[in-house]
């Protein structure tokens, strides 16, 4: 079953959009590199070689950052309500204000 991509956009309110976007990017880049996001796209196993992904193992989940520099916001595309949580949460936590104390 294939799940449909969810759209949210995100106000910020400390955090530049654009730099906050380009930096989730690398962030998710880094880490589907490294982990392949939970396992998927890995191959099968006897698959390894095969071209066709197809016949690899699940596909990744879909996953895109945006940002609107007009409005400040980030455009987040998600297929999972976990994921588009752990998302918000991410973005929540990027976009304090430096000069609060923790």
């Amino acid at each position: 079953m294939v799940a449909e991509a969810a759209v949210d956009v995100v106000p910020l309110e400390h955090a530049n959009a654009v730099e906050l976007a380009s930096t989730l990017r690398e962030l998710l880049d880094a880490s589907q590199r490294a982990i392949r996001w939970r396992g998927c796209a890995l191959p099968l196993p006897g698959q390894e070689n095969a071209v066709d992904r197809g016949s690899w193992g699940p596909t990744c989940p879909e996953l895109q950052v945006v940002a609107i520099p007009r409005t400040n916001s980030l455009l987040l595309t998600v297929e999972s309500e976990t994921d588009r949580m752990r998302m918000r949460e991410l973005i929540a936590r990027l976009d304090e204000d430096a000069g609060r104390p923790r």
